[in-house]
């Protein structure tokens, strides 16, 4: 209603600028030039919905929402979130006085015309349509232009040097499409950039040197980008940041850059970026509005500095996969008032504040444990994110457990499930915390239990089977993708994409279910053959900064996985003693002893004893394997 009452004093008072400053206000028409224009550019957008034969000032008409006197010195262009299945006008060029275009959320198509460069445009905003082609040079002749967004697109080529030339540029959104190239010199001249956003390309080169020339910059984030390091030492200069998001960097491997200020930061991400070295100290003294800090799966090593006593207060908290060492500082274990804090994947010291962060269930803080078998297994059976259910004989085990912090252990069926990251723009659910998605539209595979929900990680999620028999396995994960919708709305243009890896090896690069199973809502098994050595499987889904990560909404991307079925493969020779329990050990032991003694007390000779044992290794084997398929079976 407040929103609804504001378009209407809005809408009125371009009435009375018309009418005062026009004289246009007894006939209320429009211009026959800008008529035709708009007429033409109704049909391009496929905006069936505009009556150009009534009072534009009348509340009444449907062409009041959208024309807003383009005759007058301001115009306030709006008609984003209508899924129009048109392309872009160049006919827009026919309203002179345009301030802005905003056509963000449809299903637009086709290039971006050149002839809008002729326009005084200050907002230009196309974001989350499947505009393709290469940004038009003539673009960088807008030199009024405030904000660029172009983000979600299909748009490729080289980023023009002559935007360089858009001195009052602030906003500059280029993620998730396919530009190619290096970052263009001519951007050191975009000296009012408060917010640079270029995540999911495919760019080449290193971040530029000239990024600490931008010291207006507020925001800079770049994951996935193809972007190479080490990240820039005059990024220290920049002291207005708030945020500050790189992950996913190729290259040669540097310390955590020397950040002198960062009084102001909120979130800084610094995610696999090849980082060595040590912790800062620094980060521990002046980082009073640091809410999300995440160094995760870099190449850090040393203890935690004593001065990230002061990181109390950091609401989310990942120096996951890392070589850190020493002692889990004991703020970290005690206190019970933190949110994230995830230590998993490093080599700490086994103390009693490391053992406390091992077994304590009710603490924040999560280090993956060495882990004693009680029984083995020859596969493993997850219904992720869903109840327990059993499809055709075969018992899936339950994974319901969705709070912070995101680590659950199975102890019946001795499986961790860790989950690492928080969707920090996340508009599902407050705070970024929900890790389960519940499908709500018709099913229609097979065995669509196993797809009713799925199990969802902002960054890295790690299902690991400790107690797993040795042998050949297939890897079977069972993926749908039901957060996109399957029509020719904005809502199904998001794309996730996320890398798989099995026993800590890359498998599957850039892993696109929609593409994998042919469309949205449909299953897709994704079977990968592994060799089991020690009894323990690892399967990890890891968001690598590729993809969209607001459509339909905001928090929408990451690894996405319904269930995991772990199969012994078709010609699977288990080891037998490797399969035994403890109890079962404890059990063969003492036989193998009591038979060893018996045999002492008797007086075979040396023939006869040679026989004896030959016969003892052969019942021994046989009870072994029988016992198994007792167990097993």
């Amino acid at each position: 209603m407040v929103s609804q009452t504001r378009s209407l004093v809005w809408f009125l008072f371009i009435c009375l600028i018309v009418s005062t400053f026009i004289g246009f206000a007894q006939s209320a028409t429009l211009p026959t030039q800008e008529v035709e224009a708009l007429r033409i550019i109704g049909n391009t957008l496929k905006k069936t919905t505009w009556n150009f034969n009534v009072n534009p000032c009348d509340v009444a008409s449907n062409v009041a929402h959208y024309i807003f006197f383009v005759f007058i010195s301001y115009i306030y262009r709006l008609l984003k979130t209508q899924n129009l299945q048109g392309s872009l006008p160049k006919e827009f060029v026919g309203l002179p006085y345009l301030q802005e275009i905003n056509l963000a959320r449809n299903y637009l198509n086709g290039s971006i015309p050149p002839e809008w460069g002729a326009l005084p445009l200050v907002n230009l905003t196309l974001l989350g349509n499947r505009l393709s082609g290469p940004i038009p040079k003539e673009i960088g002749n807008i030199t009024t232009l405030t904000r660029l967004v172009l983000e979600y697109n299909q748009l490729s080529g080289i980023l023009p040097p002559e935007l360089g030339n858009l001195s009052n540029l602030q906003r500059l959104f280029l993620s998730s499409n396919n530009f190619s190239g290096d970052i263009p010199i001519t951007f050191g001249k975009l000296t009012n950039l408060t917010d640079f956003r270029i995540s999911d390309n495919s760019l080449t080169g290193s971040i530029p040197d000239f990024i600490g020339d931008w010291t207006e910059l507020e925001s800079l984030v770049s994951h996935g980008s193809g972007l190479s390091g080490p990240i820039p030492v005059s990024i220290a200069g920049l002291t207005k940041l708030e945020e500050l998001r790189i992950s996913d960097l190729t290259g040669p491997g540097s310390p955590v850059p020397l950040l002198h200020d960062i009084s102001k930061m909120k979130t800084l991400i610094l995610r696999n970026c090849n980082l060595t070295g040590e912790l800062p100290s620094f980060l521990g003294t002046n980082a009073t509005l640091l809410e999300n800090l995440d160094l995760s799966f870099n190449q850090l090593s040393g203890p935690i500095p004593s001065t990230y006593t002061e990181l109390r207060d950091v609401k989310n908290f990942y120096l996951t996969g890392n070589m850190l060492n020493g002692s889990v500082p004991n703020w970290m274990v005690k206190e019970k008032d933190r949110d994230t804090i995830d230590l998993s994947y490093n080599n700490f010291s086994e103390d009693t504040n490391t053992q406390e962060c091992f077994f304590e269930r009710i603490l924040n803080v999560y280090c993956l444990k060495s882990y004693q078998c009680a029984k083995s297994f020859y596969g493993l059976h997850i219904n992720c994110g869903g109840d327990e259910v059993i499809i055709n004989g075969t018992k899936f085990n339950a994974d319901t457990y969705d709070r912070a912090p995101h680590v659950f252990e199975s102890t019946i069926n001795a499986w961790v499930s860790s989950n690492t990251g928080n969707f920090i723009d996340d508009h599902r659910v407050p705070e970024g915390s929900g890790t389960i998605w519940n499908n709500t539209s018709e099913l229609k595979m097979i065995d669509p239990q196993l797809y009713a929900q799925a199990r969802l990680s902002a960054v890295s999620l790690t299902y690991y089977a400790m107690c797993i028999v040795n042998g050949d396995y297939n890897v079977n994960l069972h993926f749908a993708e039901f957060m996109f919708k399957d029509d020719q709305t904005f809502k199904s243009l998001g794309r996730r994409i996320f890398d798989i890896y099995i026993q800590g090896k890359l498998m599957v690069k850039d892993f696109n279910i929609v593409e994998e199973a042919g469309g949205v809502g449909k299953a897709v098994i994704k079977t990968i053959p592994v060799t089991i050595t020690d009894g323990k499987l690892e399967i990890r889904l890891y968001w690598a900064g590729k993809g969209t990560v607001a459509i339909p909404d905001k928090g929408v991307y990451g690894p996405l996985i319904s269930a995991i079925s772990v199969d012994p493969g078709k010609n699977f020779q288990p080891n037998k003693i490797c399969c035994l329990s403890n109890i079962q050990y404890s059990f063969l032991t003492n036989f193998i002893i009591y038979t060893f003694l018996s045999a002492q007390q008797k007086h075979y000779n040396y023939e006869e004893d040679m026989m004896e044992d030959h016969f003892m290794l052969l019942d021994l084997n046989l009870i072994i394997s029988r016992y198994n398929v007792f167990m097993y079976m």
